[in-house]
C-alpha cells in the first residue's frame, strides 16, 4: 500500500507479511483438509483472521496518525468492485498471497474510517479508472509494468503504486486547484479528469 502525502513524499506499507501469512496458512489448511481435520481447519482460519486483523489495525492507526500530524484528509481509491471488474490469471489466483479475493482492503478501509472519524479526519473515495495508467506529471496514459511506471511521453519514472497514489491524491482539488494542461491527440490521450494539486493525501 502507498500513501502520497500533501508535500510530495510517498509512504509505503509492505504487504509481504500478509502475503507470507496467506501462503503459510493456505498450505497448512490444505494438509489438514486432506486428513479430514475440519475442526482444526476452522481454528486455523480463525487464527489467520486474527493475525491479519491485527496488522490492519496497526496500519490504519499509523495512517490516521499521519493524517492528523500533517493536517490532511485521507482519500482512497474505490476498490469495491475490483473482484467483478478485473480478471486474474490462473497462476495468480492459485497463489494465496497474490489472489485479490483474499485482499483485506475493505477491512482496512473500515478501520481507517472509524479511526479517522474519532480523530476528526475527513475520508473520501475516487473512482479507480486510469489512476494506475495516467502519468502523474503530464496525464498521458501508459501501461505499468509490475512495480515500474515509465511515461513514454514525458519520461517520468516512478514506482507504479507511488504514481497511482499521487494521482488519487491530486485527482480533483480541495483547495486552490492547479490544473495541469495536457495536450490531446497522438498515441496518448489526457486523463479523463483534470489532475489537480490538492491539500490531501491518498492511499492506493
Amino acid at each position: 500500500m502507498a500513501a502520497a502525502t500533501p508535500d510530495g513524499p510517498v509512504v509505503f506499507w509492505k504487504a509481504a507479511r500478509i502475503r507470507h501469512i496467506r501462503r503459510v496458512f493456505a498450505e497448512r489448511r490444505k494438509k489438514l483438509q486432506s486428513l479430514g481435520k475440519h475442526m482444526a481447519v476452522r481454528k486455523l482460519e480463525n487464527r489467520e483472521r486474527r493475525i491479519v486483523t491485527h496488522i490492519n489495525h496497526c496500519i490504519s492507526k499509523e495512517l490516521v496518525a499521519m493524517a492528523v500530524r500533517l493536517g490532511a484528509g485521507i482519500r482512497f481509491e474505490d476498490l469495491s468492485s475490483i473482484r467483478q471488474t478485473t480478471k486474474q490469471r490462473k497462476q495468480t489466483k492459485s497463489d494465496a498471497g497474490q489472489n485479490r479475493d483474499y485482499w483485506p482492503f475493505y477491512q482496512l478501509e473500515t478501520f481507517v474510517r472509524y479511526k479517522a472519524l474519532a480523530s476528526g479526519v475527513a475520508v473520501d473515495k475516487v473512482r479507480p479508472h486510469y489512476t494506475s495508467k495516467s502519468c502523474h506529471r503530464c496525464g498521458a496514459l501508459n501501461k505499468r509494468h509490475k512495480h515500474a511506471y515509465v511515461c513514454t511521453r514525458c519520461g517520468h519514472k516512478a514506482h507504479a503504486d507511488a504514481n497511482a497514489a499521487m494521482n488519487i491524491r491530486d485527482w480533483y482539488g480541495l483547495c486552490c486547484p492547479l490544473v495541469l494542461e495536457v495536450p490531446g491527440g497522438g498515441p496518448h490521450e489526457p486523463a479523463p479528469n483534470p489532475i489537480s494539486q490538492a491539500a490531501a493525501f491518498a492511499a492506493a
